[in-house]
């Protein structure tokens, strides 16, 4: 399978694809032949699976488990 179909069937654009690899994000196994990416259908069905078992991804930005400690106000102040 190719950029277009992995991308159909992971649900996400082709350009997803690219900026996950350039930024080094995890991707699925693939394999290179000549100039081009392939991926098999079994790898990446696994790959999704290992993704989504709990305790695999890491936490949510800006999801805090910890309401403690409140939230810095980034920027300019505002006026009273």
């Amino acid at each position: 399978m190719n950029y277009n179909q992995l991308a159909a069937h992971l649900g996400v654009s082709v350009q997803t694809l690219y900026n996950w690899q350039s930024t080094g994000k995890p991707m699925p196994p693939s394999y290179q032949v000549g100039r081009l990416r392939r991926f098999h259908r079994e790898a990446v069905d696994a790959w999704l699976a290992l993704q989504s078992s709990p305790g695999v991804l890491p936490p949510v930005r800006g999801c805090s488990t910890d309401s403690a400690s409140p939230k810095k106000r980034r920027g300019r102040p505002r006026k009273p």
